[in-house]
């Protein structure tokens, strides 16, 4: 059990945050402030992986954050649902 549990820390996960393109126009920075708390580590390029994001078998669930900024990135705005929230 032990071997296998150091053998999957092996599968790569893509832990990437691409740059920065676009953002809303924030209406104040407490509001910034407020997405990038709540949202940032899902929907943006600025995700700060925690330590478990390096440790497999939870890794593979973290890495979905690459689905989460396809359907809505607040780094590359607008994009994907990005109007839709906003309307909300």
């Amino acid at each position: 059990m032990l071997v296998g549990f150091i053998a999957i820390q092996l599968v790569p996960v893509d832990r990437t945050n691409p740059p920065v393109v676009a953002e809303p126009a924030w209406d104040s920075p407490t509001t910034r402030a407020y997405a990038e708390r709540a949202s940032f580590d899902c929907h943006s390029n600025e995700t700060k992986w925690p330590w478990y994001a390096y440790v497999a078998p939870i890794s593979w669930q973290v890495a979905d954050v690459h689905e989460s900024r396809e359907k809505f990135n607040i780094s590359e705005w607008p994009s994907g649902e990005g109007d839709e929230a906003a309307k909300e």
